[in-house]
C-alpha cells in the first residue's frame, strides 16, 4: 500500500512504537547514506526501521499524554507543543497524544497576559495538525449546552451548563479531554494519562511511564503523582509535605490513574458558596479533587523519576513579545538540558521558573566549545563583528568559559 508523503519521520516512529507491545518486537533504526556526485557530500537515502523479534511479549504500562491550552498562547502553542513532543517521544510511547484548546472564552482571563489573536491561534492549530504533532485535536468552545450539562452531571453531580468555576478556572474542558480518553478505543483498565499545560518546561531523558506505572501499581490508594520538579536528587516518595499535610493534586503536569479518579465520581464540592444553576464550584476543580482524595483515603504523591523534571513559567514572563520569544529560547535550553545538574543552580527544588534570561546558559556550557567559522569574501568590519560577538559571550555575559575558534576562509581581505 502506498503511504502518503509529507510525513515526518517521528511519526512512523510513534506508530511503530506502539505496536510493539502487541506484535512482541523491538525497534531498531538504520540509515543508508549515499554520496552526492556534484558536492561529495553524504545524504540519507533512506530510514530503515528494523523489527526485531522478541521472546517473550514485555509488559509495559499504557499512558495517554494530555495538553492543555487556551487563545491566550497564539503566538507560543505551535513551538511549545513542538518542545513538548520532541522532549517526551524519544524516550516514552503515548497510546495517544490529545491537545485540549479551550476556546470559550476570548477575553477576561485569569491572570490575563495578552489580548487574544484567534485567527493566529487557529492557524497554529492547524500546523500543529498538518505536523501531526498530535494525534487528535480537541476544540471546546462552550457553546453546547447539553454537553457541559452531561459533563457537570457525571463528573461534579450538578445540573448546569457552566465550563468555568465562580472565580475563572476552566474545567470542563479538561473533564472533557478525560472522558475522550476514556471512550478511546485502545484505552485500557489502569492507563494512565500525563496531563500538563502548554507552556511548562519538560526535561525528560528515561522512559518516565515505566518508572511511574510502579508507583501506581505498587500502592493503589495513588490517585495523582505530580511530575518531579528540579533538584540534587534523592527526594523519596511521599504524599504528605514537611508539615505534615498532604500534597495537592499538581494541575500543572501529573500523572493520573484515570479509573481510580473515575471510580470517585461525582466528585463531592467542597464549601460551595454559589448557587448551583449558576456555578458548579468556586474555585480550580483540583481544590475539589483534593477534597475528594482525602474523602476518599486516596493519595497525591510526590518524588524524584530518573533526571526528568518540569517547570512552570509564571505569566510576568509573558507580559510582552520579547519575553515571550525569550520564554521560548530558555525553555529550549532547558529542555535540550543532558541532566539536571547542567540546570541553573538557584532552580533546584524551585518549580516556577525564576528567569527568562540568559542566565539559564551559564551552566550549559561549562565544557570547552569550538566554534567554526565559514568566510567567504567577507568584509573586514563584518568579520570583527562576529569575533566581537564571540568576545562579548565569553567575558561580559559568561556564556562560555573556554572557547576556541576554528577559521576557514575563502578570498576574504584584511583578515
Amino acid at each position: 500500500r502506498k503511504i502518503k508523503t509529507g510525513r515526518p519521520l517521528r511519526f512512523f516512529k510513534r506508530h511503530l512504537s506502539r505496536q510493539q507491545v502487541q506484535l512482541s518486537f523491538k525497534i531498531e533504526q538504520e540509515e543508508i547514506v549515499a554520496i552526492d556526485e556534484e558536492s561529495f557530500q553524504e545524504y540519507v537515502t533512506y530510514h530503515v526501521f528494523l523489527l526485531i523479534p522478541l521472546d517473550r511479549i514485555p509488559t509495559l504500562p499504557g499512558c495517554f499524554l494530555m495538553i492543555k491550552s487556551c487563545p491566550m498562547e497564539y503566538e507560543t502553542i505551535l513551538s511549545d507543543v513542538r518542545r513538548i513532543v520532541h522532549s517526551l517521544e524519544p524516550t516514552t510511547t503515548f497510546k495517544s497524544i490529545l491537545l485540549v484548546a479551550d476556546t470559550s472564552k476570548q477575553d477576561g482571563f485569569l491572570r490575563q497576559y495578552t489580548s487574544v489573536d484567534m485567527h493566529a491561534y487557529t492557524t497554529a492549530l492547524d500546523k500543529i495538525i498538518e505536523e501531526r504533532l498530535v494525534d487528535k485535536l480537541v476544540i471546546v468552545d462552550g457553546k453546547d449546552s447539553a454537553q457541559l450539562f452531561q459533563v457537570n452531571n457525571r463528573w461534579l453531580g450538578k445540573s448546569s451548563a457552566s465550563s468555568h468555576s465562580l472565580t475563572g478556572q476552566q474545567y470542563a474542558s479538561t473533564m472533557i479531554g478525560f472522558d475522550m480518553i476514556r471512550n478511546h478505543p485502545c484505552f485500557e483498565p489502569n492507563d494512565l494519562v500525563l496531563q500538563m499545560d502548554s507552556d511548562i518546561i519538560i526535561k525528560c531523558n528515561c522512559d518516565i511511564i515505566r518508572q511511574c506505572a510502579s508507583i501506581f501499581e505498587r500502592d493503589p490508594s495513588v490517585v495523582t503523582f505530580a511530575f518531579p520538579i528540579p533538584s540534587k536528587g534523592g527526594v523519596a516518595l511521599q504524599h504528605l509535605d514537611k508539615a505534615g499535610k498532604p500534597f495537592r493534586f499538581e494541575i500543572r503536569c501529573s500523572f493520573l490513574h484515570l479509573d481510580r479518579l473515575v471510580a470517585m465520581l461525582p466528585l463531592r464540592a467542597h464549601d460551595v458558596k454559589v448557587p448551583s444553576e449558576n456555578y458548579c464550584i468556586d474555585n480550580g476543580w483540583w481544590h475539589t479533587l483534593d477534597y475528594n482524595i482525602q474523602l476518599n483515603g486516596m493519595k497525591s504523591c510526590r518524588g524524584d523519576l530518573c533526571t526528568s523534571c518540569f517547570l512552570h513559567p509564571p505569566n510576568e514572563f509573558k507580559m510582552s513579545t520579547t519575553e515571550r520569544i525569550n520564554l521560548l529560547i530558555v525553555s529550549d535550553v532547558i529542555s535540550q538540558a543532558i541532566a539536571t545538574s547542567l540546570l541553573w543552580k538557584k532552580q533546584l527544588g524551585c518549580v516556577n521558573l525564576k528567569s527568562n534570561t540568559l542566565r539559564w546558559l551559564q551552566s550549559r556550557y561549562e565544557s570547552v566549545v569550538v566554534a567554526f567559522i565559514l568566510n567567504e569574501y567577507t568584509p573586514y568590519g563584518m568579520a570583527l563583528h562576529c569575533f566581537d560577538s564571540f568576545l562579548r559571550q565569553s567575558k561580559g555575559k559568561k556564556l562560555f568559559d573556554k572557547c576556541g575558534i576554528i577559521l576557514f576562509d575563502n578570498g576574504s581581505l584584511n583578515l
